[in-house]
């Protein structure tokens, strides 16, 4: 799961953070070099630490070094991309920018012992006799060290209740066409994850609204397996989503600009019916920015006379209004008995 590989990074990250304050409080107490050399290996990892955050944070996301700088911290490539991963796509929320701002203000106290390392070095080398000062020294890395703690069981608490948050926020690993598309993916063993499938398209005005009667039993297989699975679609289900969690009918419905239209494959959506939520992890500004993709519809529209109703289909009202295509304009008026 990426949030174990986040929490691998941070666990490597407090370590040597842990580790070089300790080594730089032994030096300045004792003087002895293999102290020394201890306390900057853990600062070698800490900077290639730095680095990756860096390259991870800023714009555009630099994939390479991100790779590259966290391996070098100690990090395996199969929990960086994870990790990478999960940062990308939860960027946007706000667990994830305290954990970056609790990064960032960690890097900033560290920072703080990058002069005092070389003002021991320089004691020790020059032979100095001022306990005094020494002791000073010894005073700041010890806040240091404790200033740091701190933040260090917060960013763990945090990335703690991202992880629960995570596993109520599900990818949506393909949009679909339709359900026959669905279960050709289904078949072809692609949908072993947790996903939601967004259906779309599937509006009165789109294709008149079939019965997806289909969707279910896969994706009740998938959930037996062990998978969060959901399914939103501006399609019709009457009432057959069963024990899988489905936003049915979403109006206005793709075809009408409805914003399943602009759903993209790897977003993030959550789908709280408890709450009556369902909405896109987007930034606004991405999503006002988003076109609606459009689909060929053109084999819904002919054969099996659907010529015919072709016109009934480009009045139909939305599904919340029943699909209907004619409506009266009428006003019912009472009548004095």
């Amino acid at each position: 799961m990426a949030a174990r590989s986040f929490s691998y990074g941070e666990n490597l990250w407090a370590k040597n953070q842990k580790s070089a304050t300790f080594q730089l409080l032994r030096y300045a107490q004792t003087g002895d070099p293999l102290a020394l050399q201890r306390h900057d290996a853990a600062m070698d990892i800490h900077q290639h630490f730095r680095k990756g955050h860096a390259a991870a944070v800023g714009a555009p996301y630099q994939s390479a070094i991100v790779l590259e700088e966290f391996s070098k911290a100690g990090m395996p490539p199969e929990d960086i991309e994870k990790a990478a991963w999960l940062h990308q796509t939860f960027r946007h929320t706000e667990m994830v920018r305290k954990i970056l701002s609790l990064w960032s203000e960690g890097e900033a106290v560290m920072a703080r012992l990058e002069p005092l390392r070389a003002e021991l070095a320089a004691y020790y080398q020059q032979n100095r006799d001022d306990s005094r000062r020494l002791a000073e020294i010894a005073a700041e890395i010890d806040e240091i060290d404790r200033s740091l703690e701190p933040k260090e069981f917060e960013f763990s608490l945090t990335l703690g209740a991202m992880a629960h948050r995570v596993y109520g926020l599900l990818p949506v690993s393909y949009t679909h066409l339709d359900q026959d598309e669905l279960m050709t993916a289904f078949e072809r063993s692609e949908l072993r994850r947790d996903f939601v499938a967004v259906v779309r398209y599937q509006g009165p005005r789109a294709n008149g609204m079939p019965e997806l009667h289909k969707l279910t039993p896969p994706l009740g297989v998938l959930q037996d397996a062990g998978f969060k699975v959901a399914l939103v679609t501006d399609g019709r289900m009457s009432g057959a989503s069963g024990k899988v969690p489905a936003a049915i009918h979403v109006t206005p419905e793709c075809l009408a600009g409805g914003p399943l239209a602009k759903v993209r494959n790897g977003d993030v959506i959550r789908l709280d019916g408890e709450r009556g939520v369902l909405e896109v992890r987007a930034a606004e500004s991405e999503w006002a920015a988003r076109q609606p993709e459009t689909l060929d519809l053109s084999h819904y529209q002919h054969g099996l006379g659907r010529e015919l109703f072709a016109g009934f289909r480009a009045n139909a009202a939305e599904a919340e209004q029943g699909g209907i295509t004619f409506q009266s304009t009428e006003k019912a008026t009472g009548t004095a008995g």
